[in-house]
């Protein structure tokens, strides 16, 4: 199964019954997993998720989520979060690469929110 089936599945489970706090439990398994961990982060990021800034900032400087994909997610997670340690991550950030934050900002100004959740409870709607 892809990494995008994986969370579309938990999407699924969803309409079946399962809250939206069980399922980001079983996305959140993904976030130590370098070759999965984007995926969860865009999700939280979304969903207004704030409780993992802390393990998020300290991923940011991990070896082995030094992709750009994690690095960018982390940050536009970070840009979003209003918990005190993601402004100091950007604070950091900002300070080596003004030109990458300012980037994200803009990037972040057209994201349409809409999570992978929503976008499958769409395919279950009924008419």
């Amino acid at each position: 199964m892809t990494r995008a089936g994986a969370l579309r599945s938990l999407a699924a489970a969803e309409v079946n019954g399962l809250s939206k706090d069980m399922l980001v439990a079983q996305v959140a398994v993904f976030l130590d997993q370098p070759d999965m961990a984007d995926f969860p982060i865009v999700e939280f990021r979304k969903l207004n998720r704030w409780e993992f800034t802390d393990h998020l900032v300290k991923m940011y400087d991990e070896k082995r989520f030094n992709a750009p994909i994690i690095k960018n997610a982390i940050l536009r997670y970070a840009l979003e979060s209003p918990r005190p340690a993601a402004a100091e991550l950007i604070k950091r950030v900002r300070k080596d690469d003004p030109e990458r934050i300012q980037e994200l900002e803009e990037e972040l100004k057209s994201d349409n929110k809409w999570t992978i959740w929503e976008l499958t409870s769409l395919a279950y709607v009924s008419y």
